[in-house]
């Protein structure tokens, strides 16, 4: 049998027999009632017809014979039965009949009367009937080309119109690649079964070698249109009259076409499914392979590609959580689909007219037109979306050959296909061809390139690779403009030299045609590039219309020429006017070969003139934004930021002011345990990260930032109402007639103690609505910020600095005051209550609540969506970004310097208020005077100083507020001068320095920001600073504790021993030299925005020192919090290894 089926006379014999067989279609039976399988179509390579003896009835585009074919199973099974019957007819030839004898058929007759031997008999006829049936229902047909040398086998799933248009140009253009191509059939289902009913259209039968199939046809498949309860023609007013309906449509057609999907893998040969096979769709069938759940199937799915459709939440998607990829995150993924989709295109689509509809309509807030975004939410392994400008529902009319090239790359290296840019890069016929938008290479490897418009679609790649042979001579331009200054200096010199010139005209097969003009230079190589000419002229039919010799250039011969490149738009010598306009005209009616593309009218770069492209946007440089242009702040629809900062900053100012007139006046708290409740008070600002989480990844409508500024303001007007509506109770200590206190005598209501807890809770409340609207307001900084010119960035953050310093200033005036009463250890016989001070801080965020709603500007995002990104997502984005060394030292930094700055003596109440004799109002007045100065230094640094070092900047303002601070305390201490006003001063000069301290800060903040994670990385940075302020309280209670005599009694300061002065006096030399040490971090810091830049794309990356940054904070930030509880706590406010006195005394 292997001799008949090698012999080459045989092969040539039977092949001829099976052909004159199709061409009556006599022996051609289709099957009565056909299974689903069997009316799969099957699209077969070159090796495959070979391989099976078929005659190929199908070639590709521009192919000159047919070596492909296409038809149904049950036709293939029909074929290769007609060719067993003439093999066994050849065989059996001059043979008796087969069949049984007389006695055969009596020994059948009596096996047949023993009821024992019928039974079994007829178990054997249904075991073997019923193998039948199940290979019947099988794709094992296809066993005979397990060695045929396929490159492989793709799952093709077609679109609502069935497998017509694009879809049978996609199916033919993979089996000329050498992939198996099986694309199950859903409208070739009998009429009047189940599935038909749903889907049906009558089918052509199979095409002859001799039948006309023509690459650009409409249909070859089906000879009538669709009918069935399952078809549907989509129109925007359709779905949006009734969405309901269509919702239930769309959701039937995939639970169809996904059960189809998975009935056809269940059939697979063994050996196809152990190789491993590739799936994809287009339009309906591509939303079928984005929501097919793969999972199953493990590690025999390839890859999948997804055609004309944009993987988001659209029409097409009854539900959110309908958009998004189905399958196993780990199988590379291939989005294409064009720019002017009439479908699911980003704009002028039927999914945009149905999700602008603000009443019926329904979708993704910003529809993107792709799935770049869905594959980045989803944590997508490997993944590459094909923006092809220009395309519509159909790709393959305007991006056939691009389509082509493509599909190669993606069978051949799936894993590799994010990598397409630098894969092309080495194939000169590829390159230009696509432009990387966006990519992501840490942990997922995900690209975005958007692929021009093309305009040689028609010609096949044979003939593109022979156009693209003419590129050679542009790529010379550059290199031979030298060799020609060199041996034609004359050419540039003389402006009477006739430059010569070639017009050549193209014809393509469509008939469309287009001239190119070539200039000519006195260099020898003319001859070659008109050798090649004009072996393009026999097989592209260019024709040279006219030609001229050069003149007045030694050396020279007829025909020398080179092909201009359209963007070259300079000569690097001078030249005349005339020249120059020459030039132009030269370079307007230039070749565009080397792009392989004709002009086709639109102006290329190479038409704008030098001084046009020189010209560049003032905001070039600005970080990597989209749309980038400069934001003002000072704007009616951005002036809510404005405003909302101030209004933040003052009621941060006021809870941080309130607590030396109320807990320690007015409550007659213990100075220790007034630092641990004012930590606790402020722990919300640990918060930064999860607030920065919510605002980056849980929009609201749409919008990050604005609605939980909004949210902000309602969380803190709840506090502050249930703050100013609860009585105050009495005093701690005992008030002479003048209203001052007695602290000489037994308190009069020690019992206020026991209600300290409920105020702060309040202001913990308080505290948590102010931060959730910094970083809210924070994140819309950074963008801002993030927008503006190299040269002018910070500004922004400047102004609102001092906008914030305004704020700050403002509650102090108020403060100082009207709560400066003798209650709060003011000077004044009247004032408000803490009550009352409340009470008008509520008016004001009432103000704010609908100014924030009008006047704040929230800026477009790359990514807008409905759905949630998911957490985990966040949680690996933020440790990517901790990973990141340069924003891992930054954390480091602000951590440690913040510590070792919160590391303070628990003496500075007293040494204030008893010593000093420091009243409310002479603090807060000059605490206003401090924060002028504030804000004229942050003025001074915005002008004068804004490209300063930051390690100069930072290491002069700790030696400059340590010095300023340190000199009149130590007077203060021991007894030089006692004088509230000379020991208020070094608050003002310590100001100006730590201005410049803050605001280098966040020009730090605003370089490292990683773009889209604004909120995040203000989180990540406000929330490692905050978290080392409870440790630092700690340790400077456990610390100063240790100090003898006490530092927290208030009898030892009335007493004012030298000893006891000494003792405060260390204690505050230990406080300035933690400062110190602060000192020698600051390599870890770049030195300015160049710096910053620059260590932000090339610092490498490291988990250990991700995992020290974030444990070391945390270990501290647990400690803190849990001692902080203790010293509030009266039952263990006393222990001594937290700072108290001891509770035996």
């Amino acid at each position: 049998k292997h001799g008949l089926w090698t012999a080459t006379g045989f092969k040539r014999d039977l092949l001829a027999s099976v052909s004159a067989c199709l061409q009556e279609d006599t022996r051609i039976r289709p099957p009565s009632e056909p299974h689903p399988v069997e009316n799969t179509l099957l699209f077969l390579p070159e090796y495959a017809v070979g391989e099976l003896l078929l005659e190929p009835n199908m070639s590709d585009k521009g192919d000159t014979r047919k070596e492909l074919w296409f038809g149904r199973v049950w036709e293939l099974r029909e074929l290769l039965r007609v060719q067993h019957d003439e093999y066994l007819a050849r065989v059996n030839r001059g043979k008796p009949e087969p069949g049984l004898t007389a006695a055969d058929v009596q020994a059948l007759d009596a096996m047949l009367k023993d009821p024992k031997k019928k039974s079994l008999l007829t178990k054997l006829c249904a075991r073997w009937k019923g193998t039948a049936v199940r290979r019947r229902n099988s794709l094992r047909v296809l066993n005979r080309l397990k060695y045929s040398y396929l490159r492989g086998t793709v799952i093709y799933a077609h679109g609502s119109g069935g497998c017509s248009w694009d879809n049978f140009r996609i199916c033919r253009m993979m089996a000329r690649m050498g992939m198996l191509v099986i694309a199950p059939d859903g409208f070739a289902y009998p009429k009047n079964t189940d599935l038909g009913k749903m889907r049906h259209k009558d089918v052509q039968p199979l095409k002859r070698a001799t039948d006309e199939v023509d690459y650009w046809a409409d249909d070859l498949v089906y000879s009538s249109g669709a009918d069935g309860s399952h078809t549907y023609s989509t129109k925007a007013d359709s779905v949006l009259d009734n969405p309901d309906k269509f919702r239930d449509l769309y959701e039937r057609c995939y639970q169809m076409r996904r059960r189809e999907l998975h009935w056809t893998i269940e059939k697979l040969p063994r050996w196809i499914r152990t190789q491993g096979f590739f799936i994809g769709g287009t339009s309906e069938g591509a939303m079928t392979v984005s929501r097919f759940d793969d999972g199953r199937y493990g590690h025999q799915v390839l890859g999948r590609f997804i055609n004309s459709f944009s993987i988001e939440y659209c029409y097409f998607t009854p539900k959110q959580e309908d958009a998004q990829i189905g399958g196993n995150k780990d199988v590379p993924t291939l989005n294409i689909i064009g720019t002017k989709d009439e479908y699911f295109g980003g704009a002028d689509s039927v999914a945009a007219l149905v999700q602008a509809d603000k009443e019926r309509g329904f979708g993704d807030v910003k529809l993107d037109g792709h799935g770049f975004d869905m594959m980045m939410e989803q944590e997508l392994g490997t993944g590459l979306v094909c923006y092809m400008e220009g395309g519509k529902h159909g790709p393959c009319p305007s991006h056939d050959n691009f389509l082509r090239r493509l599909f190669q790359t993606f069978f051949t290296r799936p894993r590799d296909i994010w990598r397409i840019a630098d894969i092309w890069a080495n194939d000169e016929r590829t390159m230009g061809w696509l432009e990387v938008k966006k990519q992501r290479t840490r942990g997922q490897k995900l690209t975005l390139v958007q692929v021009p418009v093309m305009d040689h679609s028609k010609l096949t790649l044979e003939e593109l690779d022979k156009l693209h042979s003419a590129k050679w001579l542009g790529c010379w331009s550059s290199a031979l403009l030298n060799s020609v200054q060199r041996s034609c200096p004359s050419a540039y010199g003389n402006s009477s030299i006739n430059t010569a010139r070639c017009f050549v005209k193209l014809k393509f097969k469509d008939g469309r045609s287009s001239v190119h003009q070539m200039t000519s230079f006195g260099v020898d190589m003319g001859e070659a590039a008109l050798d090649l000419l004009q072996s393009l002229e026999e097989d592209l039919q260019i024709e040279i219309i006219e030609q001229f010799d050069i003149q007045g250039c030694p050396g020279s011969s007829p025909g020398d020429f080179i092909l201009r490149q359209p963007t070259s738009t300079a000569m690097s010598v001078p030249a005349t006017a005339d020249q120059e306009l020459e030039h132009k005209e030269i370079t307007k009616a230039a070749s565009s070969l080397s792009q392989c593309t004709t002009l086709a009218g639109d102006s290329s770069p190479g038409e704008l003139s030098p001084e046009i492209l020189t010209i560049k946007p003032d905001v070039e440089n600005a970080l990597e934004q989209p749309d980038c242009h400069a934001i003002s702040i000072w704007t009616r629809k951005s002036i809510g930021v404005v405003i909302g900062g101030f209004l933040l900053a003052f009621l941060t100012a006021i809870c941080s002011a309130v607590t030396y007139g109320f807990f320690l006046g007015y409550m007659g708290l213990d100075s220790y345990v007034m630092s641990s409740i004012t930590q606790l008070m402020k722990l919300p600002q640990v918060l930064l990260l999860p607030f920065g989480f919510l605002t980056d990844c849980c929009p609201i409508r749409g919008n990050h930032r604005k609605p939980y500024f909004l949210l902000s303001w309602c969380l803190a007007g709840c506090a502050l109402l249930a703050m100013s509506l609860r009585p105050l109770p009495a005093p701690f200590y005992c008030q002479n007639e003048d209203g001052s206190y007695n602290f000489l005598v037994p308190p009069c209501n020690p019992n206020i103690h026991t209600e300290k807890n409920w105020y702060v809770f309040w202001m913990f409340i308080l505290t948590a609505g102010i931060q959730l609207g910094i970083t809210a307001g924070e994140g819309l900084l950074l963008e801002y910020s993030q927008r503006e010119p190299a040269e002018r960035r910070g500004q922004i953050k400047a102004e609102m600095t001092m906008v914030s310093t305004g704020g700050a200033l403002a509650a102090s005036v108020v403060v100082g005051v009207f709560m400066n009463s003798k209650a709060y250890l003011g000077t004044f016989d009247w004032g408000l209550s803490f009550s009352g001070l409340m009470a008008l801080c509520f008016v004001l965020v009432v103000f704010m609540i609908p100014l924030s709603v009008c006047c704040v500007l929230e800026l477009p995002k790359p990514r807008q969506r409905v759905d949630r990104i998911s957490c985990a997502a966040h949680v690996k984005s933020s440790w990517e970004l901790v990973q990141k060394n340069t924003f891992s030292n930054l954390l480091f930094f602000a951590f440690l310097v913040q510590l070792l700055f919160s590391i303070t003596t628990t003496a500075g109440p007293m040494v204030k208020s008893r010593w000093a004799e420091v009243k409310v109002l002479q603090q807060q007045t000059f605490g206003i005077v401090g924060l002028a100065f504030m804000m004229l230094a942050t003025w001074i640094y915005k002008v004068c100083l804004l490209q300063t070092s930051w390690r100069k900047a930072i290491f002069v303002a700790i030696v400059t507020i340590n010095v300023f601070d340190a000199i009149p305390t130590f007077l203060t201490i021991f007894g030089v001068v006692r004088n509230q006003y000379f020991y208020l001063g070094e608050d003002i000069l310590g100001c100006i320095p730590m201005a410049g301290l803050q605001l280098v800060s966040n020009l730090m903040i605003i370089e490292l920001a990683e773009p889209g994670r604004e909120g995040l990385c203000y989180g990540l940075i406000g929330t490692f600073q905050s978290s080392s302020t409870p440790f630092g309280a700690v340790v400077s209670n456990q610390i100063f504790g240790l100090f003898n005599p006490k530092l927290s009694k208030l009898e030892n300061y009335v007493a004012d021993t030298s000893t006891f002065r000494s003792t405060v006096a260390w204690s505050y030399v230990l406080t300035y030299s933690s400062s110190f040490v602060a000192l020698f971090l600051l390599p870890m810091i770049p030195f300015q925005k160049e710096d910053a830049q620059r260590r932000k794309k090339e610092s490498g990356s490291s988990s250990a020192r991700a995992t020290l940054v974030i444990v070391i904070p945390t270990i501290c930030l647990i400690y803190g919090i849990i001692v902080l509880l203790l010293t509030s706590q009266e039952e263990t406010a006393c222990l001594q290894w937290i700072g108290g006195q001891g509770c035996e005394s």
